[in-house]
């Protein structure tokens, strides 16, 4: 168990460091009447027919950057 303890703090570490390094990031959209908002989706309802678990996935667009 205590291996495994270190293994979580391990990645909380990991994404703790992505996240700093990216703080100054962001996105800048500016006032255009071309802005739409696209939704793509991929469903699998039986991926797997020995588990039998559906796979959803989805990507959001607002005017060609993804924001989900």
């Amino acid at each position: 168990m205590s291996n495994l303890n270190n293994t979580y703090f391990i990645v909380v570490k990991r994404v703790y460091k992505y996240l700093k390094g990216i703080k100054d990031y962001g996105i800048t959209y500016y006032k255009n009447k071309n802005h739409f908002i696209n939704r793509y989706y991929n469903v699998d309802y039986i991926s797997n027919i020995k588990t039998i678990k559906s796979i959803n996935n989805y990507l959001i667009l607002y005017a060609r950057d993804i924001i989900n």
